[in-house]
């Protein structure tokens, strides 16, 4: 699955380490803070997922993105 988002504004106000990728709230994946795609591996069952990203800066993450739901039919 590929993933593309754009960059949060407010991001530019603090120290972002960079994202986090979120599928059905299991992490998949962490990615660069100047990235705004990522390609995600792992999703061979049909069915529904529930996709999200949440900024990493420090300790902290942020709230979750807009989700986003994909359905993987055969």
């Amino acid at each position: 699955m590929a993933l593309k988002w754009d960059h949060n504004s407010l991001n530019n106000l603090i120290h972002l380490e960079g994202y986090r990728i979120y599928i059905n709230d299991e992490l998949c994946g962490t990615m660069k803070p100047e990235d705004a795609c990522a390609s995600v591996n792992g999703i061979l069952e049909v069915g529904e997922y529930k996709v999200k990203i949440r900024a990493l800066y420090g300790e902290y993450e942020s709230a979750d993105s807009n989700e986003v739901i994909t359905r993987v039919k055969r």
